[in-house]
């Protein structure tokens, strides 16, 4: 989250008389009960040297910005670039969705949901596990969980589903070299994060792969989406069990196929990569 890179090599490189230091941040906010003491003593650190050491402090998302000037970083300095993505490698593949969902012995008429994203607390994978316990079971559907330690060999991860009964109705990937391809095979992406998130790359991700998102409003998810996903009120699992299944019934709507090109457009048009790196020398090379 460059904390620690912010404040090391912020000290060295003025040591050294560089003036040119960029800070960058990486986080929505700090969360106690997330966070580690010693990134939210380093980040207030951080904020109390950000008047002296970095002439521009660049953050990945809105919130973020807002959040760490309200914990003292010099808001002058602040500036906002959104994350861009390679377009040409993020898009839909019909033939990716049909073997994806081919090894799932899934029919294309079965609703496929699933989070991409590491297994930490943050993501709140248990919130969304409760959530397809509770599931109807008409129209069939399945959850799909990838990402490190998303696999057999997590206990933790193995118990909660035994618990909850739903090992027919979720599939364990790990880690997936071909995210593009996965996302193209999901029906709906959704990432129930309780905290932490600046600029959820996963969610332009699957935008960029025509893929719908229902998101929690952490970071700048919910700006991300725009109006062309889902935003959750609250993170409770009857909740999200209740949006997962009102989408589920928006799929055979002619709106639907709308909303997936127009999220696309979103993203291609404002997120691009060659439109963040614009924005990035234009502040690195300030004279």
């Amino acid at each position: 989250w460059m904390y620690h890179s912010d404040l090391i090599g912020g000290v060295i490189g003025r040591l050294a008389g560089v003036k040119n230091i960029h800070w960058g941040i990486r986080h929505s906010n700090l969360d106690p009960n997330v966070d580690s003491k010693s990134i939210i003593l380093i980040a207030k650190l951080c904020a109390k040297l950000s008047k002296f050491i970095p002439r521009k402090i660049v953050s990945c998302s809105e919130v973020g910005a807002k959040y760490h000037v309200s914990i003292g970083y010099d808001e002058s300095k602040m500036v906002v670039i959104p994350n861009g993505y390679d377009f040409s490698k993020f898009k839909f593949s019909l033939s990716a969705r049909q073997r994806f969902r081919k090894e799932w012995n899934v029919s294309e008429d079965c609703f496929v949901f699933g989070l991409v994203a590491r297994w930490n607390p943050q993501k709140n994978h248990k919130g969304l596990l409760e959530a397809v316990a509770l599931l109807n079971d008409e129209p069939k559907s399945i959850c799909v969980l990838a990402g490190f330690n998303l696999d057999e060999w997590n206990e933790e991860l193995e118990a909660v589903i035994t618990k909850l009964g739903i090992g027919k109705k979720v599939v364990l990937l790990g880690q997936v070299e071909n995210v593009p391809g996965l996302m193209s095979a999901l029906d709906l992406h959704i990432l129930p994060s309780i905290s932490g998130e600046g600029f959820p790359n996963v969610v332009a991700e699957a935008m960029a792969c025509e893929t719908l998102n229902l998101v929690s409003d952490t970071g700048d998810a919910a700006l991300l989406v725009n109006d062309y996903g889902w935003v959750l009120k609250t993170l409770e699992a009857a909740n999200i069990a209740k949006n997962i299944e009102i989408i589920r019934e928006e799929r055979n709507k002619i709106c639907w196929g709308n909303k997936k090109i127009n999220a696309k457009v979103r993203v291609v048009r404002d997120f691009s990569i060659e439109v963040m790196v614009i924005r990035y020398l234009k502040h690195w090379c300030l004279p």
